[in-house]
């Protein structure tokens, strides 16, 4: 159908539903009409949506207004309708619903349908004036839903955590009667980590989830509820969102709200929080449902048997200690709630026969289950030992299985006088070695292997380790199975880590003959004896036998012919296709490759190992192999220089990727350290690009990363110290260890390495200098140099060359002259010069010299207040050079710069008061000048005294204050720096092996807990969270009445119509400041012109607009500016073609010919090129310029800022033509 055809039957559908709804006579009609609405198909049901506008107007019964109130809010409630359609429905309401609440209502829904947050804000405090007519009962709750749901579906991510926050938020008598409102609208609009990121950046996630527990805690009795939630909860699918709501049910107060009906709905939601990818977060998921389940649930041994099964779907990922705490809590429950339910051993061996795998935990709750009956515990204890006793003392004793669980899991508290494992522990032994023998490989026996064998043997049994363990490799020989070698190995392996050394010896002959020679690392193929196995989970035990096989070789081995030994692991290591076997392959090429005479043979090790990681690059065991390759890697010899360098590019390779899996920088740093002895100056580069990792953290990781400092903030004991599964601190502890690898290689030969390091510090720094974004606060360029300068801060201890000082001290000295560096740059450098000078005097010599000063005053004169920190520095820990250092800050204080002029008075006033009386004799006339206050109107004598009062301009020592907490995490964090660009206190004393060298902390409490007035610009804007309190609007009460004709339009509307009304056709502004490069100007003209209609503003690169400190300034008028990104490089084309399309091209600049710009007459279609701060507009650009344009001044001061002269240009464009009346 064409689309003339199209339009055309739409009409004829809109015409023959106006037509309908203007005959409706009736009740029974109307109710017909309304019926056949909801039976059309989408299509026609959008265009007959204006016709209810119609046939509410005429007089219809209190059903008929329900039934369109129906229809309406099934509209307004689909995600999915659109604008029209919603439009279409509240004109359909406003006909028979008015008055105050209704009112807040359609002023809610209509200001949300615009794009722009400044226009919602202000409406939003309505939406408490609507919550409030539910409670009085003026309004029905569908309505405030409805006003939620359309502020969920709102395209502003800061719009929709309002609403899920104040949804949590509502009466909990309210959502007790409405209580499907949480489970199928708050529970599934968290489904996704940006509502948890933004929480986050609100600093509000804790509250959220207090209210929300808070919440449910209280409706718990709602009919259905906690079957819905369970549910809901069930099908959520981001694995975070999934942990933060299960978090939320620990608060859950003991309630016998479901039974045994409910255990298949309990196994559901567990099964699917097994698939949570990150170890940490899953176990913690999984066990507080499990209590969760057990405080809500009555109690029964079906329920407690469930409750076994789900503890066994995370007791292989915990810890003992965290399976304990779970069932030290589901005891807790147990007799709170007096339940009793005993069963009788013998139950438990015919329930249990077949499920091994859970025997333990079944026969710890078998034991809860007695609550506090001691007394009953002690009985079942001794009757228990007795059959033990009996049996084991048997020539061929039963299957003890049972029994040995339930002693071994026996309560700690009940008393046991004779533990006859302990009396009888030859006997056990001897049961375990016949079970050890006589296996045939199956499950079962394996499942007992792990969870009753080797415990019970290891605990009772020490004195029979190397007899059973000769006995067991003497009966390896005899083995034929391939599950049952499996099984014998698995308990060899175990036992033989407890022999006695002097025994080994033995154990060595006897296994290589097993083997058949020490250099048999392969295996032949193998064949399925248990038919339980499929190929999947024979091929696991083929593995297990292999990679044992090749473990305990590498265990017994002493001497072998390295060269042909490591040709056959290669050729090995192509052939395996399991990982674990693979795995101790790599392992046995790393004990050998160190002593490889052929460095061709070396490579093919190192690239057989490569081979392994891209292999396993898309699985589990992608960090495993990684660590298996650069262990093998960094133990070869690097002296061959070949070898050394495909080892680096092979390093750097696998570096690259950690941007996207950070635990590679972490294994990769771990490996260096370990093996710095193989290393050279040439692998300088990896240790300091380590040292200034850390990707930019994505939205996702933060709320992972929060997620992971919370679980081990509140349960750190119960999880295994792995470094690499605390995801919240892997950044920071790959970074710390290089700076104290770069450290300690410095230190053991400073000569070799200090100086290749720096070097790589300054070209990694010119590199960021290149960058687009480099003046952009919190940019990856200014993260990555904030890094480096510390590092290298770090370094300059070990400098004992003055010709090398001095080439630091330059680069030093660039970076504070630079304009575009940031405060978390500039106070380390600074203090980095302090301490240069403090050690060489012929830099301070030339810190102080007249030409030098001249000279960085003329590159850039607001770096002498760099200058002059640097000299307050140097006099406090310096004091015999106090007096020339305060000789050259008296000039300054009466410079016409005001940030200079400040720091000079601030650093003069300082200086003056460490004088002692005979020297202050000296400077009395110094004091006058300090003391007098030229501006007492203005700002600069609170500005002196922010100065004199900041701890970071006014006591920061260079020597007490130099330890790495404060270079590595307090200077950043008082500079601005989020989070995870500092390195915390618990880590560094945790990581630090060279406090002898370098101190962990500093004492200082003033230090520790002084903020920085002065150097914490960037942090005021570190969080991009709105304020979503309205600051234009007082409170509700406030709220003035509407008069009838402000009822038919909204106030938002309003300022709408009056912002549209402004553009006239054939006037077009376009700004162009691509050569401005600081963000807070950028952030201010963009300000300026979203509010004066500017079409275009043109920048140098568009992600300006994500800068800290250019929001700071534009309040967010980029997200309603067009912003167009050109290149200065490209300018001269960029405005010859506007040139060419009509445009007046204007240039803010002094020039002979320039005009002043209250005389200059602004044409209709203008181009305004806005200049650098410092060298305003090249002459090359001037060709291009139809006009230059100055503005008049009249005072001693120079220039504008170049954010206010564009200000005034636009203002006056304004003016003259968008403004002006015809």
């Amino acid at each position: 159908m064409s689309s003339d055809d199209v339009v055309v039957a739409e009409s004829s559908i809109r015409e023959n539903w106006s037509q309908r709804a203007e005959n409706v006579d009736g009740d029974e009609q109307l109710a017909d009409y309304l019926a056949h609405i909801r039976l059309v198909d989408q299509n026609t049901f959008q265009i007959a949506l204006p016709t209810l506008c119609i046939v509410a107007e005429k007089d219809i019964t209190n059903a008929r207004k329900r039934d369109l109130e129906g229809i309406c809010a099934d509209v307004l409630l689909d995600p999915e309708s659109s604008r029209p359609s919603r439009r279409a429905v509240l004109a359909c309401l406003k006909v028979f619903r008015s008055g105050s609440a209704w009112t807040d209502f359609y002023t809610l829904i209509e200001a949300l349908e615009e794009p722009q947050f400044h226009i919602i804000r202000p409406v939003l405090p309505r939406f408490e004036a609507l919550l409030n007519a539910v409670r009085d009962g003026r309004i029905e709750f569908i309505w405030l839903r409805i006003a939620l749901s359309r502020a969920v579906c709102h395209t502003n991510g800061w719009i929709r955590v309002w609403a899920i926050e104040k949804s949590a938020s509502i009466d909990c008598n309210i959502l007790e009667k409405n209580h499907e409102f949480i489970t199928s609208f708050i529970i599934p609009n968290l489904n996704n980590n940006d509502v948890f990121w933004r929480q986050l950046e609100k600093e509000k996630l804790e509250e959220f989830l207090l209210q929300l527990g808070a919440t449910i805690n209280s409706i718990k009795f709602a009919p259905g509820f906690f079957r819905n939630l369970i549910t809901s909860i069930g099908a959520l699918s981001c694995p975070t969102a999934v942990f933060f709501v299960v978090s939320t049910l620990t608060s859950i107060s003991c309630s016998e709200v479901l039974n045994d009906d409910d255990v298949a709905l309990m196994r559901q939601v567990v099964l699917r929080a097994r698939y949570v990818p990150h170890k940490s977060i899953r176990v913690t998921t999984i066990r507080n449902l499990v209590v969760f389940y057990a405080n809500v649930t009555r109690l029964s041994s079906v329920v407690l048997e469930e409750l076994c099964n789900l503890i066994g779907y995370f007791s292989q990922d915990a810890t003992s200690a965290m399976v304990e705490s779970t069932f030290l809590q589901i005891h807790r429950i147990i007799i709170s709630t007096e339940y009793e339910n005993v069963e009788e051993p013998i139950s438990l061996q015919s329930k249990f026969l077949d499920d091994a795998k859970n025997l333990g935990l079944h026969s710890k709750m078998w034991w809860l289950s007695m609550g506090t009956d001691q007394a009953l515990q002690e009985k079942m204890l001794s009757k228990i030992q007795l059959e033990v006793s009996e049996t084991l003392g048997e020539e061929t004793p039963s299957d003890l299985s049972i029994q040995l669980f339930l002693l071994k899991e026996r309560p700690s508290n009940v008393i046991c006088k004779d533990d006859v494992m302990e009396c009888m522990k030859n006997e056990l032994g001897e049961y375990i070695l016949t079970k050890i023998v006589s296996n045939e490989g199956t499950k079962r026996e394996f499942e007992l292997l792990h969870s009753l064998y080797i415990p019970l043997f290891t605990k009772y049994c020490s004195h029979l380790f190397f007899p059973f363990a000769l006995a067991v490799i003497k009966m390896l020989t005899e083995i034929k199975s391939c599950e049952s070698s499996a099984f014998m190995l698995t308990f060899f392996d175990a036992i033989v880590e407890k022999v006695a050394d002097d025994h080994l010896e033995v154990l060595s002959r006897g296994f290589l003959d097993y083997l058949g020679g020490k250099d048999v690392i392969g295996m032949k193929r193998q064949k399925k004896s248990v038919e339980e196995y499929d190929t999947k989970e024979f091929n696991a035990i083929v593995a297990i036998l292999h990679s044992l096989r090749i473990k305990l070789l590498n265990k017994f081995i002493t001497e072998v012919d390295v060269n042909s030994f490591l040709t056959e692991c290669v050729e090995q290591l192509d052939v395996a296709s399991a990982f674990p076997v693979k795995q101790q392959i790599c392992h046995l090429m790393s004990r050998s490759i160190r002593r490889c005479s052929d460095p061709e043979l070396t490579l093919q090790c190192i690239r057989a190992c490569s081979n392994i990681v891209n292999e396993e690059k898309k699985s589990l065991n992608s960090l495993p192999a990684l660590d298996c390759f650069v262990n093998v890697t960094l133990s070869a010899s690097q002296s061959n220089p070949k070898v050394s360098q495909e080892s680096i590019e092979h390093i750097e390779s696998q570096l690259s990727i950690a941007s996207q899996s950070t635990p590679v920088a972490l294994i990769i740093v771990d490996a260096l350290t370990k093996y710095k002895a193989n290393l050279d100056a040439n692998w300088a580069p990896i240790i300091v690009k380590l040292a200034l990792f850390g990707p930019v953290p994505k939205k996702e990781t933060r709320v992972i990363s929060y997620a992971y400092s919370r679980i081990f903030e509140e349960e750190e004991s119960h999880f295994e110290k792995d470094q690499i599964e605390r995801m919240d601190e892997v950044v920071q502890k790959a970074r710390f260890k290089a700076v104290l690898l770069a450290l300690k290689l410095s230190s053991e030969d400073n000569t070799r390495w200090t100086y290749p390091l720096m070097e790589e510090i300054f070209k990694a720094s010119a590199v960021m200098d290149q960058s687009s974004s480099r003046s952009f606060g919190l940019s990856m360029a200014h993260r990555q140099k904030t890094r480096g300068v510390e590092l290298l801060h770090l370094l300059t201890t070990r400098i004992e060359d003055e010709e090398f000082a001095e080439k630091i001290f330059d680069f030093c000295i660039k970076c504070v002259v630079d304009p575009c560096q940031q405060f978390s740059i500039k106070l380390i450098v600074e203090w980095t010069i302090a301490r240069l000078c403090a050690k060489f005097d012929k830099l301070f010599k030339k810190l102080t010299d007249d030409s030098f000063e001249r000279n960085m005053a003329a590159q850039r004169i607001g770096s002498m207040s760099s200058w002059l920190n640097v000299l307050m520095l140097i006099s406090r820990a310096s004091p015999k050079n106090v007096d020339q250092c305060l000789e050259k800050v008296i000039v300054w204080c009466t410079a016409q710069n005001f940030p200079v002029r400040c720091s000079a008075l601030a650093a003069a006033r300082l200086m003056f008061s460490t004088l002692d009386k005979d020297r202050r004799k000296k400077w009395r006339l110094f004091k006058s000048i300090v003391n007098f206050d030229a501006e007492p109107s203005g700002n600069s004598r609170r500005v002196i005294d922010n100065l004199c009062s900041d701890f970071y301009f006014a006591k920061l020592h260079i020597d007490d204050h130099f330890d790495f907490h404060t270079v590595l995490s307090l200077i950043a964090s008082r500079t601005g720096m989020p989070a995870e660009e500092t390195i915390p206190e618990k880590i560094i004393e945790e990581l630090n092996t060279i406090k002898n060298q370098i101190k962990s902390s500093n004492n200082d409490s003033t230090l520790l807990s002084a903020p920085s007035d002065v150097y914490s610009a960037l942090s005021k804007n570190a969080s991009c969270a709105p304020s979503m309190e309205n600051e234009d609007t007082g409170d509700l009460d406030e709220i003035p009445e509407e008069t009838e004709e402000e009822k038919t339009t909204s106030s938002f509307q309003r300022k709408i119509v009056k912002d549209t009304e402004m553009k006239d056709d054939g006037v077009s502004l376009i700004v162009v400041a691509s050569l401005v490069d600081k963000p807070n100007n950028l952030g201010g003209i963009c300000r300026t012109s979203e509010i004066f209609g500017v079409d275009t503003l043109v920048v140098a690169d568009v992600l300006v607009a994500q800068d800290s400190n250019f929001k700071a300034l534009s309040m967010s008028s980029e997200n309603w500016q067009n912003i167009e990104a050109v290149k200065p490089a490209n300018l001269l084309e960029y405005l010859q073609g506007l040139r060419a399309n009509g445009y007046t091209v204007i240039a803010a600049e002094q020039t002979t010919d320039s005009v002043m710009m209250h005389d200059f007459v602004f044409p209709k279609k203008a181009v305004i090129v806005m200049g650098d701060e410092k060298e305003g507009v090249p002459v090359g650009l001037l060709r291009a310029v139809d006009q230059t344009v100055e503005i008049k001044q009249v005072g001693h001061t120079r220039s504008l800022n170049v954010h206010v002269t564009a200000a005034l240009m636009i203002a006056k464009f304004a003016e003259q033509v968008r403004f002006a009346k015809n």
